[in-house]
């Protein structure tokens, strides 16, 4: 059969133009299948029908602020129990990030990060490696929510809290944390950060910046630390109460905030009372269980029972795994004492010997069908204030190898060893003094062969 060049010619226009047609075919395909994997940022129909009430949460009336640029977000931000929850996808897509999701992970790509989040379970990958997401995901209509921590963990961003203008803002952390190398096996010491608490000495952005930057020097020696965390703070004669469940502030945010970082940097917190006080009395000054018949308050170990389990919902409501218990000043019968005793691993102080004022300065375990309980104490005491870290220094070196090389500190001394400040483009910066009584400490220590370690690797050691 022969074909005339006219019938050549329209063959091949008609294959060409079949080409076309399939090809704009597949780019719609593609395009209506990424658009509904792909957060749209202006304008999505995913924004008509979106509530904060469907994840449970309250509006939080705040801005966010990235390298000194306003984050101009549709979404509002989302808050619960204080813990801040942003559109993260919405946030990314706004400072020219990626994100995607399929088969329930969200990929955000953002700051040469790739972050690969299962939106249905608690980690998250970054370069192969998991991590745990310190609270909940949610995601309804391809908007996921995240916690204000989790994202600046993730992507690894500083913070600045500006309470007076309503503003949380990032900025690429270019604080260069140096982990200690050191291999060499040392003994395990144990050291407690004591009285942590929204209120008292830690009541402004500020204190709480600095207990941060403590908790990075500890990091970076590899330490492993406890925190004495005192749920509520009560200070009647200032008509304060301020329960973290009930008073969402950008005070509170920020100290649920540093709970997170303090554990993210290798903290275990514990309680140590629930208010650390009393009726009238003041937290952390007060005693909160009864020690005699002077302090009027109930001995029985009911009452024990219930102030544990107002802080354990406190506790839980963060996302917070209390290991250990510490009596406020060690003053509690040991009847309350042993009534508690199984809602934790540990009791952080000294075993009271035949219910006195006598205190144990050996570990003490009671391991029964009765009773389970592991009493910890701290034979090297504290430091009381800046001039009696000489004293610390002393009893360090002096330490022989069959006393426990435990001890606890208020971090707040350190706070005069740290000067906050911040560059021309308002990055946070700081320096921190090595003179501070905590750096002696580590530095005696060290040389005396020990590190602040855990527990449970102090007990494997014995």
């Amino acid at each position: 059969m022969i074909f005339e060049r006219s019938d050549i010619i329209r063959s091949r226009k008609f294959i060409i133009l079949t080409i076309i047609i399939a090809l704009t075919v597949f780019t719609l395909l593609g395009a209506i299948i990424f658009k509904s994997s792909i957060f749209n940022v202006k304008g999505s129909s995913s924004y008509k029908n979106f509530s904060l009430d469907s994840f449970d949460l309250k509006k939080a009336p705040i801005n966010l602020v990235y390298e000194n640029k306003k984050i101009k977000i549709d979404l509002p931000i989302g808050v619960k129990n204080n813990i801040y929850y942003i559109p993260v996808n919405e946030i990314v897509c706004t400072l020219n990030g990626k994100f995607s999701i399929k088969h329930g992970k969200a990929e955000l790509n953002f700051l040469s990060t790739r972050s690969l989040i299962d939106t249905k379970g608690t980690t998250y990958k970054i370069n192969g490696t998991t991590h745990k997401l310190r609270h909940k995901v949610f995601l309804k209509q391809n908007i996921i929510y995240i916690s204000l921590f989790d994202f600046t963990n993730m992507f690894n961003l500083k913070t600045y809290w500006n309470e007076k203008g309503s503003e949380i803002c990032f900025y690429k952390n270019k604080d260069i944390i140096t982990l200690s190398t050191t291999h060499v096996k040392k003994k395990a010491a144990l050291l407690r950060l004591e009285d942590i608490s929204a209120g008292g000495l830690y009541n402004s952005h500020e204190t709480l910046e600095k207990l941060r930057i403590v908790t990075d020097y500890l990091y970076a020696k590899g330490t492993i630390f406890y925190v004495a965390w005192v749920p509520r703070y009560v200070d009647p004669s200032m008509n304060i109460d301020n329960n973290l469940l009930e008073k969402n502030n950008m005070f509170n945010a920020d100290f649920v905030f540093t709970l997170d970082y303090m554990i993210n940097k290798n903290g275990i917190l514990g309680l140590h009372g629930y208010t650390h006080q009393y009726g009238n009395t003041k937290s952390i000054d007060a005693i909160e269980f009864h020690r005699s018949k002077k302090d009027n308050i109930p001995a029985s170990a009911e009452y024990a029972k219930d102030r544990i389990a107002k802080a354990i919902q406190t506790a839980k409501a963060l996302d917070i795994n209390c290991d250990f218990f510490e009596a406020p000043h060690y003053a509690i019968l040991p009847e309350q004492m042993t009534a508690i005793e199984k809602s934790f691993n540990y009791m952080y102080e000294p075993y009271s010997i035949n219910g006195g004022f006598t205190e144990s300065k050996h570990i003490v375990k009671f391991e029964n069908s009765h009773r389970k309980a592991v009493y910890i104490p701290t034979p090297l005491g504290y430091v009381d204030c800046k001039s009696d870290c000489r004293n610390m220094l002393n009893k360090i070196r002096e330490i022989s190898d069959s006393t426990v090389a435990s001890l606890f500190y208020h971090p707040y001394i350190e706070f005069d060893y740290i000067n906050l400040s911040t560059e021309k483009n308002g990055y946070p910066t700081y320096t921190y003094s090595s003179n501070s009584p905590l750096h002696q400490m580590v530095e005696v220590l060290n040389k005396k062969g020990y590190n602040f370690n855990s527990i449970d690797n102090l007990l494997r050691s014995k």
